[in-house]
């Protein structure tokens, strides 16, 4: 490593230069990805077929999260507030105070981070020849080779924002981040790269609770990316082989050949003949059934949801695009009522005589609101509460905290009160 070399500011803008270029290669699907790949490297080359016929039915979910990222995206280009998009649409998403709240964690957090800074950054890993291009985007990228982050090194950092709540992610050996972070680090020129000491990758994941917070990271030597990169590399070459394995797991619910599969058909079917076959012909209540044996039950629910809700998306996407499924058919779903023109009624309501409070709802601002308006630093901490939505059960692998529950908890803060009063 040349700790003593000097970098000018030419080849200051020549990486900017380079790294905001470096996605040059005909952007063609890509066969690989990263998590996916080197689970079940046998996916790859089955995929085409499978993309068009799932691109129809997105998820509510995933519109979310393009709307957020979309307002991600805006708030660091034009350095602004995410609430002052509250109310607009982005992606076909309206900007709400919970979203503008949740992304500002985000935006603040890349904001901060010392070096050269690049958004939605599109990268190409052409330099190691795969057998198909293999290309991305990262949601941001900080490089600060002047070692200010961290005394006495240079690090390249590799942000990711994750706005879902149904999966928590992790991200320790998190290959998808790995798969971004090497993208990047080989879109840096080469000089530069030499100046790297580590990379650094970090998830901001505002919406799930996580036992090591929202915002968590993970350094990377060179080393152990040059492993990842050898890793990667056997499982790309690995997709050419015609008789590579298919292997189920957490990852086929991204996989686009997910509800197509035969490995993930036959583990959906094995789950649901096995996990049941203790039971008599007639089963009993679920209250009868002992806890343990639920339990284990329960420990399939993926394979058997994953598998469900593969096909249903097939079957919408095959209807949606005009297409027939004997049996099925698409309706419409229940109607809200809402004002063709809220000008025109309230001009009427006039005319009526009512006016004010008979047609206005008049409520406070939320705290995103009036951070903006007084500023964030000057609203008193005790004055903001979090409300919890309730909870959910996962497996004890999930990282979540777990959190107490049952009588005695509920006694507890019964207790609390009356002692309060």
């Amino acid at each position: 490593m040349a700790d003593s070399a000097v970098v000018t500011a030419t080849e200051l803008i020549v990486v900017a230069i380079a790294i905001a270029t470096a996605a040059t290669v005909t952007m063609m699907p890509s066969w690989i990805g990263s998590q996916i790949e080197l689970s079940c490297v046998r996916s790859v080359p089955r995929r085409p077929l499978f993309k068009a016929a799932r691109a129809a039915s997105t998820s509510r979910a995933a519109i979310e999260g393009t709307g957020a990222h979309a307002l991600a995206e805006l708030c660091l280009r034009h350095q602004q507030d995410p609430t002052v998009y509250i109310g607009t649409t982005l992606e076909g998403v309206e900007v709400t105070d919970e979203m503008a709240e949740f992304v500002r964690l985000f935006v603040e957090y890349c904001q901060k981070l010392p070096g050269l800074h690049f958004i939605e950054q599109q990268f190409s890993l052409a330099e190691l020849n795969p057998p198909a291009p293999m290309f991305g985007t990262a949601d941001f990228v900080a490089v600060d080779y002047d070692g200010d982050s961290v005394p006495g090194q240079r690090i390249l950092e590799v942000v990711d924002l994750k706005y879902g709540t149904g999966v928590v992610v992790d991200v320790n050996a998190n290959k998808q981040l790995r798969y971004y972070a090497l993208g990047c680090f080989l879109g840096l020129p080469a000089r530069v790269r030499e100046l790297i000491d580590r990379v650094r990758i970090t998830i901001v994941q505002p919406r799930a609770a996580h036992v090591d917070g929202v915002i968590r990271s993970e350094e990377l030597s060179i080393a152990e990316l040059i492993d990842y990169t050898n890793e990667l590399m056997d499982a790309a070459r690995a997709t050419l082989e015609p008789d590579a394995p298919l292997v189920t797991g957490s990852h086929c619910r991204w996989c686009p050949a997910s509800g197509l599969c035969p490995a993930q058909q036959e583990a959906a079917s094995l789950a649901a003949q096995t996990d049941f076959s203790v039971l008599p012909p007639a089963p009993p209540p679920v209250a009868l059934v002992p806890i343990p044996q639920l339990a284990e039950w329960a420990g399939k629910f993926h394979i058997l949801e994953e598998w469900i809700s593969a096909v249903r998306a097939r079957l919408v996407g095959e209807l949606e695009a005009g297409r027939e499924v004997p049996g099925y058919k698409l309706v419409e779903k229940r109607a809200t009522r809402e004002w063709a023109d809220a000008g025109v009624v309230e001009q009427w309501l006039r005319t009526q005589g009512y006016a004010g409070e008979d047609i206005f709802v008049m409520k406070l601002k939320s705290p995103a609101q009036v951070e903006k308006l007084v500023g964030k630093k000057n609203v008193p901490a005790e004055y903001v509460v979090k409300q919890s939505s309730g909870t959910k059960m996962v497996s004890n692998e999930h990282p979540g905290q777990a959190v107490a529950a049952g009588p005695a908890v509920d006694f507890a803060a019964l207790t609390a009160g009356e002692q309060e009063n």
